[in-house]
Order: C-alpha cells, then structure tokens, then sequence
C-alpha cells in the first residue's frame, strides 16, 4: 500500500512539472469526506480540463483504480458545455535493471465513461490512447493542451 501511494504521488509530482511548461493554471482538489471529484482542474486559454491522475502497473488501467467519486465527479464535470475531462495514466514498467520505465497517456473520460461506470469488471488498454511525448525522465510534452 505505501508503495502505490508513493506511486501515485511520484505521477502526480510528474504531471504538475510538465504542467508548468505550458501555459495554464492549475488547482489540486482539495478532498472532504467522500473524497474529491478529480485530482486537477486546468485551465489554459479557452480550455477548462478536470484531470485524473492515475498510476498503474502494466499497459492496463483497472476500472476499480477509478473511485465513485471521480467517475461522478467528472461525469458531472462533462455536463457543463465546453468542459473537458481526461484521466492522466502513468504506467510503470519494472524494468531489469530494477528501474522503472515511465509513460504517460492522455484518456479522454467520455471514451470510457460507459465501459467504467458499467458496473462490470475490465481495464482501460492504454494503447488505444494517445501517449504524450517525453521531454526528459521527469516531464512530458503537454503543449497538446496550451
């Protein structure tokens, strides 16, 4: 457990320092008991994004990493017009050296809303999403969203 929480925060940390290469504005959600309806709101000129950022081991996304709260929160984040919503995965891959390789891809949530909030039990291929190019080993091209 306190490994995938450092995971988690190591992604986030990643996601906040390819942000500050763009031009946006950027608020992390602040949680109340149940939870916080995303991880970030972004805004970039005309653009409003709420963003989810995830970890995860391998090329799949476990439906189940995808809280209640956030698929409510970004559902309802979609009905307001002009509003974007993505979930941000990283997926680590152990590589032999010990060390881990790192990706990061862009998931549009209305191309999986209805699969996840489904009920049902299954993963996001995170190859059929776009894969954000990476400037070095701790930041990644985001000028898709400046």
């Amino acid at each position: 457990q306190k490994d995938k929480v450092k995971r988690g925060a190591e992604a986030e940390r990643d996601f906040r320092a390819s942000l500050n290469l763009i031009t946006c504005w950027t608020r992390k959600m602040i949680p109340d008991m149940a939870g916080a309806p995303f991880d970030y709101l972004v805004l970039t000129p005309g653009r409003r994004m709420a963003v989810e950022v995830k970890c995860a081991d391998g090329l799949r996304l476990p439906y189940s990493l995808i809280r209640d709260t956030t698929r409510v929160g970004l559902t309802a984040f979609e009905r307001i017009p002009g509003n974007e919503r993505y979930v941000v995965c990283q997926p680590r891959k152990k590589l032999d050296n010990g060390r881990y390789d790192k990706r990061m891809f862009i998931i549009p949530w209305n191309s999986v809303r209805d699969e996840v909030c489904s009920g049902r039990q299954g993963s996001i291929d995170l190859l059929r999403h776009p894969e954000v190019p990476r400037i070095d080993s701790r930041t990644w091209d985001f000028s898709c969203w400046d």
